[in-house]
């Protein structure tokens, strides 16, 4: 008998109905097995699995952290009678199992590869908790949440918000490590909204977070470890970078992103240090590593002024090691996209990659001992776990819990901050001058990036859970009131005819294709190893595009490209924006500049021009040959108005109410059809929560 190593299944082991809550028999991350009935879930949510995927899987959990040999899964797959290329079978059946579970032969989460002996479970596992009666709540009770929540009914965000502060954290799996006590965990902020960053003060017993907290800006606030005693320290719109040993505070204004300034902890006017940094933390001793954006460049200063490193890469989460004498960082490909790698550098100049291709990764810290840095990531979604490598690479899985986990500090005693937030990206499209806009959010990450001339189509992207390792995009149909998917990768940009799109590359972020809408086929787009920064279409009906990129670790320029095949040919070379909008003619471009100037450049011959934009305002669409409608925040609302390039005046023109909120919310561009009155755009939504964790090191 001959028999396939490729399994010719698609569902999952045949066996019996679903099994109640206690019938899953093992524990690991995020998923639960039950290896009488054959299933794998993950939150709850059953995993498609094959026979042969989950054999493997159940021989690995049988033996965790011990060594399963490759012949002792070939007699537990295939009978000795049975012809079969074995090689290609097993290690078809381990991919699909390592798909199923988010997880990398390169840089292991579950399942350690052992070349040419086998293979090993390197997370750790956890039984099911007995059965006990009801108890009542105290601190942390085992009571589940379902974290995907129906967007349509606001309620139960409301309620999911008050549950998930005492009842989430139940489900956490830690490392198997012979006897240790479980960890505790103390929460520390208790109202609705997001915690943008936390720090333990030099002696251990305070803490001191940002927040925006009830619909108000973000402010700095201060707390004893046991969630006694909170206290504003008066900064306003002011984000937490970094505090210091000797009690000074390193703040981002949030009007201005970039404005770094310190200021003492017991209070006093800040002083500025750059209006170029985008990340800060203090040495040990009281010496400042900052990041530095510059056209393009992401330089990491430590001290400020000496270069440790640089990259055309954004560089966020920048630690200062506990000797002082390295630094470590996160450094993402895709601009604004949180996926990316855990990098290292010392003073010397000399830098490595210690972990990468994260899908999902925010959160850092060294670890006292200065042999680890931790961090929270996630192969693939949103869900991060809390991770820890090495110097030599070697990565471990420290702790799991349901939702979006968060990693703020580590303290010399080993005690850790976390946030743990309920996140999601809601989509609406709309008319100015009707009723509230339509939710048309498709899955968990809807994230709106173009809408056609006409105001019927809308492309978007899902880069979410529900979007797959690989994102998703596309293509919202108002007429019809549907989504269809045009292919992988994230969304880019979308013709004014609705006939074409750009995509790139969830991987592979230099590869943007041109998509068809009509046949879905998709073309490669020429690159000569070009760095793409943002996409747009020129006007009417062709495939030229103009976007801003630049040879790896040089600065960006805007350049025009027609597609496929085209060369890309610079247009400006001096100038770098953000936000840019294309005039009708193809000839002008206006984009938010340096220092939220509007710059309006001549794609003929590269001149510019700049308007004074104090509103912080963000150009949406021309409205005319000499004017543009743009867009700025006011409180939950966006205020659309009507800005004269040539005097630089701005005329109010609609108001969009932003609705409520369940936590912290932030509307993401807006895009509006050429009536000027058909609008779509995304929101994202956080409720987080500050804790304090003890046990975990």
């Amino acid at each position: 008998m001959h028999q396939s190593p490729v399994d010719s299944d698609s569902s999952s082991v045949p066996g019996v109905s679903r099994p109640s809550v206690n019938a899953f028999s093992t524990r690991f991350g995020a998923f639960e097995v039950s290896l009488d009935t054959g299933e794998l879930r993950k939150h709850g949510v059953r995993v498609r699995l094959q026979r042969r995927p989950f054999h493997i899987l159940q021989a690995l959990l049988e033996k965790p952290g011990q060594v399963v040999s490759r012949e002792e899964l070939r007699s537990r797959l295939w009978s000795s009678d049975t012809f079969v290329d074995f090689e290609s079978g097993l290690n078809t059946a381990i991919n699909r199992l390592r798909t199923a579970l988010g997880d990398s032969a390169e840089s292991p989460i579950y399942i350690e590869t052992l070349a040419r002996i086998g293979y090993r479970f390197i997370a750790p596992v956890a039984a099911p908790p007995s059965p006990s009666p009801p108890q009542p709540a105290a601190g942390f009770t085992g009571i589940a949440i379902e974290r995907k929540i129906n967007s349509r009914k606001r309620a139960m965000w409301w309620a999911a918000g008050a549950l998930f502060a005492a009842a989430t954290l139940a489900a956490i799996f830690f490392l198997r490590r012979g006897p240790r006590e479980p960890a505790s965990f103390r929460q520390l902020t208790f109202s609705n909204g997001l915690v943008r960053n936390a720090r333990f003060a030099h002696d251990g017993s305070h803490v001191v977070y940002s927040a925006a907290l009830n619909g108000k800006s973000s402010r700095v606030f201060e707390t004893s470890t046991d969630g006694v005693g909170t206290k504003d320290l008066g900064f306003e719109a002011a984000q937490l970078a970094s505090l210091s040993s000797k009690d000074r505070l390193a703040l981002f204004r949030t009007s201005s992103e970039s404005v770094l300034e310190a200021a003492p902890l017991s209070g006093g006017t800040p002083s500025l240090i750059s209006d170029h940094a985008t990340d800060a933390d203090w040495s040990p001793d009281g010496v400042l590593s900052m990041v530095v954006a510059n056209e393009g460049i992401y330089s990491v200063q430590y001290p400020p002024g000496k270069t440790v490193y640089a990259s055309s890469e954004w560089i966020d989460d920048l630690r200062v090691s506990p000797r002082g004498d390295r630094v470590a960082f996160v450094k993402h490909p895709v601009p604004m996209d949180d996926g990316g790698d855990v990098v290292i550098a010392g003073t010397d100049g000399r830098s490595r990659v210690l972990s990468g291709g994260w899908e999902s990764i925010e959160g850092l810290a060294w670890h006292p001992t200065e042999r680890e840095v931790w961090f929270t990531a996630a192969r693939s979604g949103i869900d991060r776990s809390l991770m820890a490598v090495d110097m030599n690479g070697r990565l471990r899985q420290v702790a799991q819990i349901p939702g979006g986990m968060l990693l703020r500090d580590i303290s010399p005693a080993g005690n850790v901050l976390i946030s743990r937030a309920t996140s999601r990206m809601n989509m609406f499209w709309g008319n100015v001058d009707g009723s509230s806009p339509r939710d048309i959010s498709w899955l968990d990450w809807s994230r709106a990036v173009a809408i056609s001339s006409d105001g019927k189509r809308v492309l978007f992207d899902e880069t979410g859970q529900g979007g797959g390792s690989r994102y998703s995009v596309y293509l919202y149909d108002a007429d019809k009131k549907a989504s269809d998917r045009l292919g992988d990768g994230r969304a880019v940009d979308l013709s004014s005819d609705g006939a074409w799109a750009i995509t790139q590359s969830a991987s592979e972020p230099q590869k943007l294709f041109l998509v068809s809408i009509k046949d879905r086929n998709a073309s490669l787009v020429r690159n000569p190893g070009l760095q793409y920064r943002w996409a747009r279409f020129f006007p009417g009906q062709c495939q030229d595009i103009l976007f801003a990129g630049g040879f790896p670790n040089q600065k960006e320029q805007l350049y025009r490209q027609h597609l496929p095949g085209g060369t890309p040919v610079p247009v400006s070379g001096g100038v770098r924006v953000r936000g840019a909008v294309l005039d009708d003619t193809g000839e002008f471009v206006v984009g938010v500049a340096r220092g939220a100037k509007l710059a309006v450049v001549n794609l003929r011959d590269g001149s510019s021009r700049f308007l004074d934009n104090p509103a912080h305002a963000v150009p949406v669409t021309f409205a005319g040959s000499d004017q543009i409608l743009t867009r700025r925040e006011d409180g939950d609302s966006v205020v659309l108005e009507l800005l004269n390039l040539r005097n630089g005046q701005a005329h109010f023109y609609r108001k969009l109410a932003a609705g409520d909120s369940f936590g912290s919310a932030k509307t993401f561009p807006i895009f509006v059809a050429k009536d000027l009155k058909t609008f779509t755009y995304s929101r994202l939504e956080t409720l987080s929560t500050l804790f304090l964790v003890f046990g975990w090191s």
